[in-house]
């Protein structure tokens, strides 16, 4: 039920119904947050609409490298944590 909740206001969010620019400015400030904006608002300029950021595309990869590697820093340092704290072992017993 909660992932479903959060998929559908990512999937509001991004732009994937209508473009960004159709949301309110704090809203519209957060979905460029979102690399899935930008891969639409690239696919969305081959039909002939403006886009906000001169490279989206690369914005969108961008983003998504960024995200990876947050997330690669957070899932080492919970590793490192419970290796340290022995919950690890405690959780394969």
């Amino acid at each position: 039920m909660g992932a479903t909740s959060i998929v559908s206001i990512l999937t509001l969010l991004s732009g994937l119904y209508y473009p960004v620019e159709v949301l309110p400015q704090p809203f519209a400030s957060v979905a460029y947050l979102i690399p899935l904006t930008h891969f639409l608002e690239y696919f969305r300029s081959f039909y002939g609409f403006a886009t906000k950021s001169p490279h989206p595309l690369l914005w969108g990869f961008l983003l998504t490298a960024l995200y990876g590697v947050i997330a690669f820093f957070f899932l080492n340092s919970a590793i490192k944590n419970g290796r340290q704290k022995g919950i690890l072992t405690r959780m394969s017993e």
